[in-house]
């Protein structure tokens, strides 16, 4: 009987949760920004995941473009690309499809060619890149397409930001990433000539970094080769993107900044385009018709128009009493006859 009882008492025991142990707490903080990661910043408006999907057609099209299509490796197998070398007939389409499928399915995203991951922020979305990726050559070639064919190519994803390096948003880590994101482009001695520079700055949700001391730190490690290069606010050859994400500090050095409308593609699709006047109704104003109304006179004439002729109109049977008025004082009525009275002026008969 106590061994019933005790068994009773071990299935009525209620197992214990665990917090943040479990493997779905571990993968969530794999999926969120943190330092050393490269990628691209999309921005969007409300929707997300269309902007999501749009944006993965459009940075796999032009990698695939770049660097050939994309390799999967699903648990030893083969490249799913590549096609099967035996003597048989070629294999259906809808098996080709069912073989891609699974190539995906097994797929581990960290072996993915672009992954999406939290950003921190809404709107915007942080899709990383694996390492044979340069995110600046890819968003580069998908703009000058985008502005050479002006053809629209996404609806929701507004602007396309690569990220070279990421870092934490605090002063000392920001200068130790400039001078790493910098080096490839103004401290080589290739990058020796002087050039022109600007610095963009942006900042989400984070109300401890200071702007001028992000833009003084970044502007003073481009000059750290042994060339001053001068800035310029207005058409500078690179411009040094900054997008600070909570705590996290986005970096990277992009060219054509400003030829590409600060890296959106629906300005890119709109410059040039003159719009269309709108018609304006003419109105005249109330006091040019009354000024209008005011300089006719009593007595004038008026003109009608019908099937194209002029006709003038009758007087008004106002004028036609102030003449009668004025003929019967001219005249005065003796026995019923009228008489006229000789005028004082007259000469008389001599």
């Amino acid at each position: 009987k106590m061994a019933e009882n005790q068994q009773a008492v071990e299935k009525g025991k209620r197992k214990k949760k665990s917090y943040g142990h479990g493997p779905n707490k571990r993968r969530a903080l794999s999926r969120e920004l943190g330092a050393g990661a490269r990628g691209i910043l999309v921005t969007c408006n409300f929707q997300e995941r269309q902007c999501l999907a749009e944006s993965y057609n459009l940075l796999n099209e032009y990698a695939s473009r770049l660097y050939g299509p994309e390799k999967f490796d699903a648990a030893g197998a083969a490249d799913a690309n590549s096609e099967e070398e035996s003597g048989s007939e070629e294999e259906d389409i809808g098996a080709a499809l069912g073989k891609e499928v699974a190539a995906l399915k097994n797929t581990k995203p960290g072996q993915r060619r672009f992954q999406d991951i939290k950003s921190g922020a809404k709107n915007v979305l942080f899709i990383r890149c694996s390492k044979e990726v340069d995110p600046c050559r890819v968003v580069h070639s998908m703009l000058d397409d985008v502005s050479a064919t002006k053809k629209a190519k996404a609806r929701f994803a507004l602007r396309f930001l690569p990220v070279t390096d990421t870092a934490y948003a605090s002063e000392a880590s920001i200068a130790e990433q400039a001078k790493r994101v910098l080096a490839p482009h103004f401290h080589k001695p290739a990058c020796q000539a002087e050039t022109t520079f600007s610095v963009v700055y942006k900042c989400r949700n984070n109300g401890e970094v200071s702007r001028d001391a992000v833009i003084k730190e970044v502007a003073e490690a481009a000059s750290l080769g042994g060339v001053t290069h001068k800035v310029d606010l207005t058409s500078p050859k690179l411009v040094i993107v900054v997008e600070i994400i909570k705590t996290m500090c986005c970096m990277s050095v992009v060219d054509d900044f400003y030829k590409f409308k600060k890296y959106n593609i629906h300005s890119i699709l709109t410059d040039g385009r003159a719009e269309e006047p709108k018609p304006v109704k003419a109105v005249m104003p109330a006091a040019s018709v009354r000024a209008d109304r005011e300089q006719e006179p009593s007595g004038a004439t008026t003109q009608s128009t019908v099937d194209g002729k002029e006709e003038e109109a009758k007087p008004s049977a106002g004028s036609m009493k102030t003449e009668e008025h004025s003929s019967a004082t001219a005249q005065s009525t003796v026995d019923g006859k009228a008489e006229a009275k000789p005028s004082e002026t007259e000469d008389k008969p001599s």
